[in-house]
This record gives structure tokens, sequence and C-alpha cells, in this order.
């Protein structure tokens, strides 16, 4: 878990587990805790699960009007490439 500044802003995000990734992505204006049963249950299954919390949202901050698709998996790109590289 963390933060990482991307494209003039930051980004929050939880690493659980080992194993395969599953990204996980809320949806509009929700949070990654929408997905710490479903998490829990998959870091006991073997996997490891990533979630970025959406610009806005916790301590991400959201430094754009308007989000595109483009900019979320730009997003989870960063994230991705951050404790993966």
């Amino acid at each position: 878990s963390g933060t990482i500044n991307v494209d003039g802003g930051r980004l929050e995000y939880s690493v659980r587990g080992h194993g395969p990734t599953v990204y996980m992505i809320p949806s509009f204006g929700r949070g990654c805790e929408d997905f710490d049963r479903l998490a829990g249950t998959l870091v006991r299954s073997g996997y490891k699960v990533v979630c970025t919390q959406p610009r806005g949202v916790g301590a991400s901050t959201s430094w754009k009007k308007d989000v595109t698709l483009d900019d979320l998996s730009n997003d989870a790109a960063a994230v991705f490439n951050s404790y993966n590289g």
C-alpha cells in the first residue's frame, strides 16, 4: 500500500496477498473499501489483489476536471508499474 505521484497529482493504492494479480477498479466516486470482502476471499485463495483509489477518493487527488477512461487506465498502469517496476 502507498501513494505515487502521477501526472501532477497523487494516487493511493493497496496491494494485498501474493500470487497472480487481480486488479480491482472501483466504480465512479467509490473507494477500494467496496472490495474488502471480495479481496479478502481472493487473498485467502492465493491471489494478489491491487486496488487504486480513484482520483478524488481517499488520499488520491483529483487534478483534472474531466477524467477519461484513458486517464483511469493510465492510473492503473502507473500503480502496477510502481510496485512491479
